[in-house]
């Protein structure tokens, strides 16, 4: 609509009574308190009327006005103000707007929905706030008054009160409404919302709230590949798991995924604090495999702690290891590491307190078989052992397998490929 402005030029040559006022204020407010009793022409009230003057024009107008029109124009000039970010005018437009006195209801529901948007912009929440129980309670029926409730409740993160709304709408918005299954889909996102935010809410930091025994008992659950892995989430986690078991007292690269690096194992052996009651060799480089085979052979010397060691590398060459320095309970050589029977005879005879031994690789021996069966059968036993297990290399024919003596008869003997080609096994109880 044109802004129609009053000039001094056309009041002076306007007829008007003598009782007229003869400023463009009080000529509008005269107009527009009592129109029919001012005797102004029609010309005049109509400029009067359509004036863009809006702070001395109110909108309760005489009858006969297009109050359409001026409502139309209203709303237009608020969601252009919106669209230009010039919320301050868009509220003051749709405030406007709503004091039509003869708006219908859909038309101030409008407005009304207009305006809580715009305050959501200008992040005056209560205001909308206000205008959103509004609409609810001018019309229960229409959904969108239930929705402003519930995006209001969720801006504020009062996550409940948004499901409460969302299903209170729900009740009163008929299913045919096409804002039903919307109504639903907001429904569903605030109830995750308000779970998401229960979970945040209460949790907190194990290890600063458990006590070190627990934190021990829940680490044991894991491998040290894990263990490793997870002091990788903040500083204060690495300095507390730092100082725990397995990473203090064992070495376990049996389920890396990769080489590891001879950085890595540093880090790892600095890790230690006392001597390893653990080793599991595997999966090292060349540079890692000399550097392990240095500290077991030069550094560890007297480590009587070491009670499991497990080879699955064929870079370590354990053929110079002395046995006897640890005292060993289990012992394990891999399909990557093998060895002969009498080295075999040496490793059982050198830990006496062996209760598991096992070696997957056993290569042919080049030894006569005599001289060999008279290790076998002078050995010493180990008085606890339990387990031992025993595989040809798949690479090589085992011709013979020496007599095994002095077992006891609860001790399980697995021959997997030797028994086969063996001359004879013997078992004395």
């Amino acid at each position: 609509m044109p802004i129609l402005l009053l000039t001094e030029l056309e009041m002076s040559t306007m007829p008007r009574p003598l009782n007229a006022p003869c400023d463009i204020d009080a000529f509008a407010d005269g107009a527009l308190r009592s129109p029919h009793n001012c005797n102004l022409p029609p010309t005049a009230l109509s400029i009067a009327f359509f004036t863009g003057i809006t702070e001395n024009v109110h909108l309760s107008l005489t009858a006969g006005a297009d109050y359409r029109m001026l409502l139309a124009d209203l709303l237009e000039k608020g969601r252009k103000c919106y669209t230009e970010r010039k919320y301050d005018e868009a509220v003051h437009a749709f405030t406007q707007a709503l004091e039509a006195p003869k708006a219908s209801l859909q038309e101030r529901i409008n407005v009304l929905d207009l305006r809580v948007g715009t305050y959501v912009k200008l992040s005056k929440l209560d205001e909308g706030f206000r205008d959103a129980k509004a609409m609810v309670r001018q019309a229960r029926n229409d959904g969108r008054g239930y929705l402003r409730c519930g995006q209001l409740e969720r801006l504020k993160e009062n996550y409940p009160l948004a499901v409460q709304w969302y299903q209170h709408g729900l009740r009163n918005v008929s299913e045919t409404d096409r804002l039903y299954p919307y109504l639903q889909l907001q429904l569903e996102k605030a109830k995750r919302e308000a779970e998401n935010k229960v979970a945040v809410s209460k949790a907190k930091d194990p290890l600063a709230t458990l006590p070190l025994e627990v934190l021990r008992m829940i680490v044991s659950y894991l491998d040290y590949r894990q263990v490793v892995g997870i002091l990788r989430v903040s500083k204060a986690w690495n300095r507390t798991l730092s100082k725990v078991e397995p990473l203090i007292d064992s070495i376990d690269f049996g389920s890396a995924q990769k080489k590891v690096t001879y950085h890595m194992l540093k880090a790892s052996l600095a890790r230690l604090l006392k001597h390893p009651i653990k080793i599991v060799v595997a999966n090292l480089n060349s540079a890692a495999a000399r550097y392990m085979q240095t500290f077991l052979e030069e550094k560890w010397v007297k480590c009587t702690k070491l009670q499991h060691f497990a080879c699955h590398d064929k870079e370590v060459n354990l053929t110079r290891l002395r046995f006897d320095r640890f005292n060993l309970k289990s012992i394990a050589f891999g399909a990557e590491c093998s060895t002969t029977a009498s080295a075999v005879a040496y490793i059982l005879e050198a830990c006496p307190a062996l209760n598991i031994a096992r070696f997957a690789s056993i290569c042919k021996h080049h030894i006569p078989p005599d001289s060999v069966d008279s290790v076998w059968e002078s050995l010493v036993w180990p008085k606890n052992m339990r387990r031992l297990e025993l595989i040809a290399n798949r690479n090589n024919h085992v011709q013979w397998m020496p007599v095994l003596v002095r077992f006891r008869p609860q001790c399980t003997i697995n021959t997997n490929g030797l028994c086969r080609t063996c001359h004879f096994l013997k078992w004395i109880n």
